[in-house]
């Protein structure tokens, strides 16, 4: 073949591929201006998010993302059997600890391989799910996108944006007026549904549009409640928390 034919060919083939891409990309920036915009994402250095289960449910999950590389969660089952655990991973110390029922302090562990495989990227980052913080992107963890289309949710159209993040094949779902994110849903690699959040009830924190109401696969719902850029209990990091709600902050 000529080569210059050759490069006309290639030419063509880039601007088919760049100019499929290009609504894609479009519809994520709106995604991402109608969330709080790119600076507001970006600034995010942690992120609290209180969980209420609905119907007629009791309990209390507080979680604490640090970014980039450490989480703290109690989860407050009460009056089930459950009771009361405590959570701390530091996947760059590699330690972590679990408490139960508020009886003792538990020792930091050394991480178990597989879950630092799990979660942390070839950089040594952990890569925190949009499923998991509600977050379309941070500083640390940016999806990369690989498809878009328009799709009907709820009897309405929907923008769907696929990327992947951490591995992980992710549809989102964007309202196509206000194009504020109002499903996420997670795929294995041949394009099985595996699991599904619906998010209701936005509303702005600190700059940034998140749900206040959401809805699982298993048809579960909760009520949340979230706060960015915490002063944090650095002590919930260093061994485990036996106190009561809202221990993950030491503001006045």
């Amino acid at each position: 073949m000529d080569r210059s034919l050759l490069g006309i060919l290639i030419v063509l083939v880039a601007s088919t591929i760049a100019g499929a891409q290009s609504p894609c990309k479009t519809t994520w920036s709106e995604a991402i201006k109608a969330q709080g915009g790119m600076d507001a994402l970006l600034n995010v250095k942690n992120e609290v998010i209180v969980a209420h289960p609905t119907g007629g449910r009791s309990g209390r999950v507080e979680t604490v993302y640090d970014f980039p590389n450490r989480w703290w969660m109690r989860d407050d089952a009460r009056p089930s059997v459950l009771g009361v655990t405590v959570r701390m991973e530091d996947f760059a110390k590699k330690v972590t600890y679990v408490s139960h029922n508020d009886t003792s302090d538990s020792p930091l562990s050394p991480m178990d391989r597989a879950r630092l495989d799990q979660t942390v990227d070839a950089s040594g980052t952990a890569v925190w799910l949009p499923t998991a913080t509600y977050l379309l992107l941070t500083k640390w963890a940016q999806p990369t996108i690989v498809g878009c289309r328009r799709a009907k949710y709820e009897g309405k159209s929907v923008d769907v944006v696929a990327a992947t993040s951490g591995g992980t094949l992710l549809d989102f779902y964007f309202d196509t007026k206000t194009h504020i994110n109002v499903r996420i849903a997670s795929k294995s690699a041949d394009g099985t549904l595996r699991d599904a959040v619906d998010l209701r009830g936005h509303k702005i924190v600190g700059g940034i549009t998140v749900p206040t109401k959401v809805k699982y696969s298993d048809g579960s719902q909760e009520t949340l409640s979230f706060h960015f850029n915490v002063r944090i209990n650095q002590v919930a990091f260093e061994k485990t928390v036996l106190l009561g709600a809202d221990v993950w902050t030491d503001a006045p």
